[in-house]
């Protein structure tokens, strides 16, 4: 009301005045509880963000994991069978070199020798 007090208003006028008081107070407490609620979604939204971005960053470790473990494993296949080679090749030369001297024993002396 302007002015004056509610008590030199008519009672039509109380009465206006009540019902848009009634009806500034609805409008706040809708608007205090749209406030709320708006807050209560973001906070949800921001956890919700927070546990995709820990589920993701878990995910992206566990694959840097998997890759390194991969990759150990196949750099052991690789030792491995680098192994395996010389050995092999190592084998290869002792049987060679043991057919050399078994055919050399089979040559005798001088007579082996050819002239030229």
């Amino acid at each position: 009301m302007e002015g004056g007090g509610i008590e030199n208003a008519s009672a039509e006028e109380q009465m206006e005045y009540k019902r848009e008081y009634a009806i500034r107070q609805r409008e706040a407490e809708m608007k205090r509880k749209q406030d709320e609620e708006l807050d209560k979604k973001k906070r949800e939204m921001d956890e919700k963000k927070r546990k995709e971005e820990r589920d993701k960053a878990e995910r992206q470790k566990e694959q840097h994991q998997q890759y390194s473990k991969a990759q150990q494993k196949k750099r052991a296949k690789q030792m491995e069978n680098e192994y395996r080679e010389r050995c092999r090749e190592a084998q290869i030369a002792k049987k060679r070199s043991a057919w050399l001297d078994k055919e050399n024993e089979k040559i005798p002396g001088d007579a082996g020798r050819l002239l030229y």
